[in-house]
């Protein structure tokens, strides 16, 4: 199955098609109506009731939408790591680790705010792998800032990601403040166009426009899967950080680059798990994790060491199935 997905030919992507439906059957079975957490902004608010209406409610429907998020999800880091070079040879083993590793925790499989964001942090993440090799364009930056806004008013957490942006773009050497300024006005015009409907519907109020953040504690509710999970997902991710960490003199700068700002964004991450006005567990959080993660088990699915990448796929399978079958979560 791993040499399978080392291919890279367009077959492939139906294969990993396949593999999301047989193990996200659950979804299917059992369907859940989204996740509407107090983080979620008034703007998600408003599509899941657009949605509702639309669908009337059909928690099928809503399955069905998640699925098809999670595979182009999937198809969009592989299109990342192809294209940014990033991975030793192109294949469809980083599509194949996502829609795995999502399904490792169910509430990553449910409609919600940061599955949403998900999308759109993949698109950031392949049109700032663009800006590193230097295919620069105005409209890009632009894009990213306006991504990274949509983001924040999808789920107001990932404010902290716009730090994690400009840091990034610092990286490129060449970069020019008037590009950096344009992601500055790209991020604000989300902000400018829905504080001017709350204006002339006479609602505008900084809370509506910014809601409040607070640091809080994190608390946990781990089960027996969830730590299980949990302990194989952090043993491969690092095991993917090892392999890249041993190679990494060898890169070419802007791939050098690429791997930096994805641990930076790891490390922006951690600390959005921080910013809440609540302080209960919401494991749909964690979901932003998957980008990251996915990445550094793809290297180890790469690796020289074939028995080595043939366990962890086997035991992640595994570990989905069992779950599955005999945990309580799904």
């Amino acid at each position: 199955m791993v040499g399978l997905f080392k291919q890279k030919t367009p077959i492939n992507i139906f294969f990993v098609f396949i593999l999301g439906i047989l193990i996200k059957i659950p979804i299917f079975i059992s369907v859940k109506l989204p996740v509407v957490d107090t983080q979620s902004s008034e703007f998600f608010k408003k599509i899941e009731a657009l949605l509702n209406n639309l669908i009337g409610g059909n928690a099928i429907v809503y399955s069905i939408i998640t699925f098809l998020l999670l595979f182009s999800q999937s198809l969009q880091l592989n299109i990342f790591l192809d294209r940014g070079r990033l991975m030793q040879k192109p294949s469809y083993l980083p599509a194949a680790a996502y829609l795995i590793f999502s399904s490792f925790i169910p509430e990553w499989n449910y409609f919600s705010a940061p599955l949403l964001v998900n999308s759109i942090l993949l698109f950031i993440f392949i049109q700032l792998s663009r800006v590193i090799d230097l295919k620069i364009s105005k409209t890009s930056f632009f894009n990213i800032g306006f991504a990274t806004g949509i983001c924040v008013f999808l789920y107001f957490p990932t404010c902290v990601l716009f730090i994690w942006l400009i840091l990034s773009l610092f990286l490129i050497r060449s970069i020019r403040a008037n590009l950096l300024l344009l992601s500055v006005v790209g991020l604000l015009t989300p902000f400018y166009f829905y504080g001017t409907y709350l204006f002339l519907n006479d609602q505008l109020s900084l809370q509506l426009l910014l809601p409040s953040l607070q640091l809080s504690k994190l608390y946990f509710s781990f089960t027996v899967w969830s730590k299980v999970g949990s302990l194989i997902i952090v043993g491969s991710s690092l095991i993917g950080a090892y392999l890249v960490n041993t190679g990494f003199r060898q890169m070419l700068v802007p791939i050098r680059v690429k791997w930096n700002s994805l641990i930076l964004f790891l490390l922006f991450a951690i600390v959005m798990l921080f910013l809440s006005n609540t302080i209960n567990y919401r494991p749909q959080v964690w979901m932003i994790f998957l980008i990251p993660a996915s990445t550094f088990i793809s290297v180890a699915f790469l690796s020289n060491f074939g028995l080595l990448s043939k366990c962890i796929f086997w035991i992640s399978i595994l570990f989905v199935v069992c779950f599955q079958l005999f945990g309580s979560g799904w």
